[in-house]
């Protein structure tokens, strides 16, 4: 009962990150603007996290059947990010990248994105909410402390368990 977009966001290191949108919800579309709201995934996962439960516990569907036109990104490397203008998965080039390219790029350019598909930034209201889990909290947090232009294109963050030491973590 939901729509389901698939979009290809190329960064500016090369990457393909494949973002989903569900433009609205189970009432159809209307003429009614719908803010742009973006989901950022925790580490290891994928946007499929905020589908996996069903419509009536799943934050994707809850936000869209509340009015709000959702994106849900996927930071380079995942299930749905595993392609780059030059390199393939299996070169050791393409995965030398960590947190800080996903906040200076991966995040930055799907603002972008939304904002040129919505065509918000003609209507006025250039701002784009997050939603971060995990990583995803602490990767906006990163990029809205270093972008100033990111700043001013997001109108809340709401960040679910940021990540603030990863000291213990091994790859």
């Amino acid at each position: 009962g939901y729509p389901l977009e698939q979009h290809m966001v190329v960064t500016g290191d090369g990457y393909k990150l494949g973002t989903f949108r569900i433009p609205y919800g189970r009432s159809g579309p209307s003429a009614a603007r719908r803010p742009p709201v973006l989901l950022i995934h925790g580490i290891s996962l994928a946007s499929t996290c905020w589908v996996v439960n069903g419509p009536e516990e799943s934050l994707a569907f809850l936000l869209a059947d509340r009015g709000y036109d959702v994106w849900m990104m996927n930071t380079r490397g995942n299930t749905f990010s595993r392609q780059h203008v030059r390199y393939r998965d299996g070169q050791q080039a393409f995965w030398r990248f960590s947190v800080d390219e996903m906040a200076k790029w991966d995040l930055r350019e799907n603002i972008k994105y939304i904002q040129d598909v919505t065509k918000i930034a003609k209507a006025g209201a250039a701002a784009v909410g997050l939603v971060g889990h995990s990583q995803g909290g602490t990767i906006a947090l990163m990029a809205l402390s270093d972008d100033p232009w990111l700043a001013d294109s997001v109108s809340v963050l709401v960040a679910l368990g940021p990540c603030a030491y990863v000291q213990y973590m091994t790859s």
